[in-house]
């Protein structure tokens, strides 16, 4: 306690001022560094469908036809940019023979029922090229 002028003043501490302060900076820092609105994993609740590209959406198309199911029973897990070493599109049937040919394509993988099925696509679609899609199971080509 201070005395000033026979008046008895409690001196303040900042240190809660401060560490309040602080605290609240770093929180709000990584709420906004994580997007602030991740869903917490025991919500209950899925995920917003992804918007799939005319490629994706092309893919899920011939793959919801060749397992006899609906589209929206096929779920993106993902896709990713690859560069196959030949035009099999990294599913070589036994007996053929394929032009030895860097060729850039896409890996797309669905999901049904538990399984995860892959579908090797050659280009993109919007190049104006014909898009080639194959199956590794059975090398199936559509």
């Amino acid at each position: 306690m201070e005395s000033r002028g026979g008046v008895r003043h409690a001196a303040r501490s900042t240190a809660p001022r401060i560490w309040y302060s602080v605290t609240t900076m770093v929180v709000l820092g990584l709420v906004l560094a994580c997007g602030g609105d991740s869903p917490s994993s025991d919500s209950g609740t899925a995920n917003a469908p992804q918007t799939m590209t005319d490629l994706q959406a092309q893919a899920q198309q011939v793959l919801a036809e060749r397992l006899s199911v609906s589209v929206n029973d096929l779920a993106l897990v993902g896709d990713e940019a690859v560069e196959w070493a030949d035009s099999s599109l990294g599913c070589p049937e036994a007996g053929m023979v394929y032009a030895q040919v860097i060729t850039p394509g896409h890996r797309i993988i669905f999901s049904h029922s538990g399984n995860e099925y892959e579908v090797h696509t050659s280009g993109v679609a919007d190049s104006g090229s014909p898009v080639m899609m194959v199956s590794c199971e059975g090398g199936t080509s559509y």
